[in-house]
């Protein structure tokens, strides 16, 4: 009976040797997928933040752009004195008449 009860008991133990080792296979592929779904909610929000960035960026380009745009008109109009257009266009308005043009 002793012989019998070998071949049993080897393969009682080797059953649970499967066992443990289809566990910690079912674990591996548990980390597996929680690491993948963790990877891919990082992917998701490294895209959302570099769409922010990139808004931001436009739209402070934009600001920029008009800033300097601005800046350059006010350049412009630094060395103009207006006096004489606003005198004239007063003028107009006052006397709602044309000047006079040169006639050659």
């Amino acid at each position: 009976m002793q012989r019998q009860d070998a071949p049993n008991s080897t393969s009682a133990a080797e059953q649970q040797i499967l066992l443990l080792a289809r566990l910690q296979q079912a674990l591996r592929e548990e980390d597996l997928a929680q690491s993948q779904r963790h990877i891919l909610a990082l992917q998701e929000e490294i895209e959302e933040l570099e769409r922010e960035d990139i808004r931001s960026a436009l739209s402070a380009g934009s600001h920029v752009e008009g800033g300097a745009q601005k800046h350059g008109r006010m350049q412009k109009r630094d060395g103009v004195d207006l006096t004489y257009l606003k005198n004239v266009i007063l003028k107009l308005l006052e006397t709602r008449t044309w000047p006079c043009r040169p006639t050659n």
